[in-house]
């Protein structure tokens, strides 16, 4: 007897919602099709992830940092007291500034460091791509099996 009151409430509104969810789809409207969309953002988010994970298992080299990069990591201490926030933005805007205002000999170091990176980089690059790292590397080795297959 308590819960007739309820009973009738949640009968009225389903009523109610099956009228909406009609006039919904008699307009086009396609139930289910935000929870859809929602799920196929994340899918793609976790492929994202997936996709990273697996860039740094391969073991693939990591990119060296230029010279703007290792003037930054060198002086970040100074630039963040001068700015006086840590907020990568303002230290970013004022560490850019500051970079282009450096004179070329001051520069010079830190190109040099990073044309010292680079070359170090590219060989471990092509240490790695030799190594069969490469994507073309691998389906290389996988064509050699198949014609030792076919044979």
């Amino acid at each position: 007897a308590q819960k007739k009151p309820f009973e009738e409430e949640a009968a009225k509104r389903k009523a109610a919602y099956e009228k909406a969810m009609e006039e919904f789809k008699t307009a086009g409207g396609q139930p289910g099709k935000r929870r859809q969309e929602k799920q196929e953002a994340k899918n793609a988010k976790a492929g994202k992830k997936a996709r990273k994970e697996a860039r740094k298992a391969s073991g693939k080299p990591s990119r060296p940092q230029g010279s703007y990069w290792l003037f930054l990591s060198e002086n970040r201490d100074a630039i963040v007291k001068e700015a006086g926030s840590a907020k990568a933005p303002v230290v970013a805007k004022l560490a850019g500034e500051k970079w282009k205002a450096l004179p070329e000999a001051q520069k010079k170091p830190f190109e040099a460091k990073a044309a010292e990176l680079k070359a170090a980089y590219d060989k471990a690059l092509e240490e790695w791509k030799k190594s069969g790292g490469d994507g073309e590397g691998g389906e290389d080795g996988e064509d050699d099996d198949q014609g030792e297959e076919d044979a």
